[in-house]
C-alpha cells in the first residue's frame, strides 16, 4: 500500500481498514507513506489544526477509527499520528516505511497555507525548513519504537518519489542520484518485503545531532537525529 503526497496522509488514515482486507497476505504486506508525514507547527497548535481538518471533512465518524479514537476525535483531542501509530502497533506482521525529504517544500508550503487560511496561525505560516525537520524527527522518534517501522530521509526539498522515474536513482544525499550514498531508495523499498528486513531502521546520512523537543532545532537540515541513528 503506497500513498504519495496527500495520499500519504490517506494511507496513514486508511491503512488499518485496508490491512484488514489484506490480512491473508501476512508478513508480506508493506505500507509506504511517501512525502507527507503530517508535520504541523507550532506544536501546541497541532491539536487545533487537526481538529479543524477532521471536522471539515467529517472524519470523526469514520469507521476506520477505534471506539477510543472516535471518542477523542469528537472531543477535539485526536491526532493523525496517534491513528497511524496505533495501526503500526496493532499490525506487527506488516512493514511500515515512511519516505520524506528533510525540507520537503510542498509539506512546508501546505502548513503555511493552512496557517494563513483555516487557522490564521501566523507561526505556522512562518514555519521554516529547520522547524519542519526537527518536528519530523520527533514524529519519527515516536514511530520507530515499533520494530516493524522504518524510514528513509533524503537531503533537500523534493516532493514525492515512488511515482516518479527518479525512484531508481534517489540516494539519502540526492533526490536524483547526482550525489552518492547507500542504500538507494529503490533497494530500501525492496528490502521492506524481505522475510528478515536488516539494516538501520532509519536511513539518513549526515552528522548526528541531538533533537530534543524543548531545544531549538539544530542548524540546517543536512544532519541526522542521533536518537534515530541508534535504531537498528
Amino acid at each position: 500500500l503506497i500513498g504519495q503526497a496527500a495520499g500519504s496522509l490517506g494511507v496513514q488514515w486508511w491503512a488499518r481498514r485496508a490491512l484488514q482486507s489484506f490480512k491473508a497476505r501476512g508478513a508480506r504486506t508493506v505500507v509506504i507513506p511517501d512525502s507527507f508525514a503530517g508535520v504541523l507547527f507550532p506544536p501546541d497548535n497541532v491539536e487545533n489544526s487537526e481538529t479543524f481538518l477532521f471536522n471539515t471533512w467529517n472524519m470523526c465518524h469514520d469507521d476506520t477509527l477505534t471506539p477510543r479514537e472516535q471518542e477523542k476525535c469528537l472531543a477535539g483531542e485526536l491526532l493523525l499520528s496517534e491513528v497511524f501509530a496505533g495501526t503500526v502497533r496493532s499490525h506487527p506482521e506488516t512493514r511500515f516505511g515512511m519516505i520524506s525529504s528533510k525540507a520537503d517544500a510542498v509539506q512546508i508550503g501546505f502548513e503555511k497555507m493552512l496557517g494563513l487560511t483555516g487557522q490564521r496561525n501566523l507561526l505556522g505560516a512562518l514555519m521554516t525548513p529547520r522547524q519542519f525537520y526537527k518536528w519530523l524527527n520527533l514524529m519519527l522518534q515516536s514511530y520507530v519504537v515499533e520494530p516493524n517501522f522504518r524510514a528513509y530521509l533524503v537531503d533537500g526539498n523534493h516532493h514525492v518519489y515512488t511515482s516518479e522515474q527518479i525512484l531508481f536513482e534517489t540516494t539519502p544525499l540526492s533526490f536524483n542520484g547526482t550525489v552518492g550514498g547507500h542504500p538507494k531508495l529503490i533497494d530500501w523499498i525492496d528490502s521492506l518485503d524481505e522475510a528478515h528486513c536488516k539494516g538501520k531502521r532509519v536511513v539518513c546520512l549526515g552528522r548526528p545531532q541531538p533533537v530534543v523537543k524543548i531545544q531549538p532545532p539544530p542548524p540546517g537540515t543536512c544532519y541526522c537525529d542521533e536518537a534515530l541513528m541508534h535504531r537498528v
